[in-house]
Protein backbone atom coordinates (compact mmCIF):
# COMPACT_ATOMS: atom_id res chain seq x y z
CA UNK A 1 0.00 0.00 0.00
CA UNK A 2 1.04 3.42 -0.59
CA UNK A 3 3.41 2.71 -3.85
CA UNK A 4 2.89 3.65 -6.66
CA UNK A 5 4.29 3.72 -10.18
CA UNK A 6 5.30 6.04 -13.09
CA UNK A 7 3.87 9.22 -12.87
CA UNK A 8 1.86 8.49 -9.43
CA UNK A 9 5.43 7.35 -8.12
CA UNK A 10 7.44 10.58 -9.57
CA UNK A 11 3.76 12.88 -7.58
CA UNK A 12 4.28 11.07 -4.65
CA UNK A 13 7.94 11.52 -4.39
CA UNK A 14 7.44 14.94 -5.04
CA UNK A 15 5.06 15.54 -2.67
CA UNK A 16 7.11 13.83 0.05
CA UNK A 17 9.74 15.99 -0.70
CA UNK A 18 7.92 19.27 -0.12
CA UNK A 19 6.42 17.72 3.22
CA UNK A 20 10.04 17.48 4.26
CA UNK A 21 10.83 20.40 2.98
CA UNK A 22 7.97 21.88 4.51
CA UNK A 23 8.78 20.43 7.94
CA UNK A 24 11.99 21.33 8.42
CA UNK A 25 11.07 25.03 7.47
CA UNK A 26 8.47 24.88 9.98
CA UNK A 27 11.11 23.16 12.74
CA UNK A 28 13.79 26.15 11.84
CA UNK A 29 10.56 28.72 12.61
CA UNK A 30 9.95 26.97 16.16
CA UNK A 31 13.88 27.45 17.00
CA UNK A 32 13.41 30.74 16.21
CA UNK A 33 10.62 31.78 18.26
CA UNK A 34 12.14 29.82 20.99
CA UNK A 35 15.49 31.93 20.67
CA UNK A 36 13.20 35.00 20.37
CA UNK A 37 11.15 33.96 23.24
CA UNK A 38 13.87 33.35 25.58
CA UNK A 39 15.65 36.79 24.43
CA UNK A 40 12.41 38.59 25.42
CA UNK A 41 12.77 37.20 28.65
CA UNK A 42 16.51 38.48 29.23
CA UNK A 43 15.89 41.71 27.94
CA UNK A 44 12.69 41.77 30.69
CA UNK A 45 14.81 41.11 33.56
CA UNK A 46 17.20 43.98 32.35
CA UNK A 47 14.58 46.48 31.68
CA UNK A 48 13.37 45.36 35.37
CA UNK A 49 16.61 45.63 37.37
CA UNK A 50 17.19 48.98 35.18
CA UNK A 51 13.94 50.49 36.42
CA UNK A 52 14.99 49.07 40.03
CA UNK A 53 18.61 51.23 39.68
CA UNK A 54 16.64 54.28 38.58
CA UNK A 55 14.19 53.96 41.26
CA UNK A 56 16.88 53.66 44.05
CA UNK A 57 18.81 56.35 42.06
CA UNK A 58 16.22 58.70 42.38
CA UNK A 59 15.36 57.76 46.07
CA UNK A 60 18.44 58.50 46.46
CA UNK A 61 19.17 62.03 45.19
CA UNK A 62 15.44 62.55 46.89
CA UNK A 63 17.12 62.09 50.17
CA UNK A 64 20.50 63.89 49.45
CA UNK A 65 18.17 66.94 48.30
CA UNK A 66 16.49 66.48 51.36
CA UNK A 67 19.50 66.78 53.10
CA UNK A 68 21.04 69.87 51.92
CA UNK A 69 17.43 71.47 51.62
CA UNK A 70 17.91 70.96 55.48
CA UNK A 71 21.43 72.03 55.41
CA UNK A 72 20.65 75.18 54.23
CA UNK A 73 18.07 76.28 56.35
CA UNK A 74 20.14 75.28 59.38
CA UNK A 75 22.81 77.37 58.15
CA UNK A 76 20.28 80.35 57.52
CA UNK A 77 18.95 80.01 61.26
CA UNK A 78 22.06 79.49 62.68
CA UNK A 79 23.70 83.12 61.11
CA UNK A 80 20.76 84.75 62.22
CA UNK A 81 19.23 85.10 59.09
CA UNK A 82 15.97 84.07 59.90
CA UNK A 83 15.07 86.69 62.73
CA UNK A 84 16.00 89.62 60.29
Amino acid sequence: AGEYGGDYARMQQAINGATRSLNQALLTAAEGAQQVAAASVELAAEAQSTAQGASEQAATLEQVGRIEFESRIALWEGTGAAAA
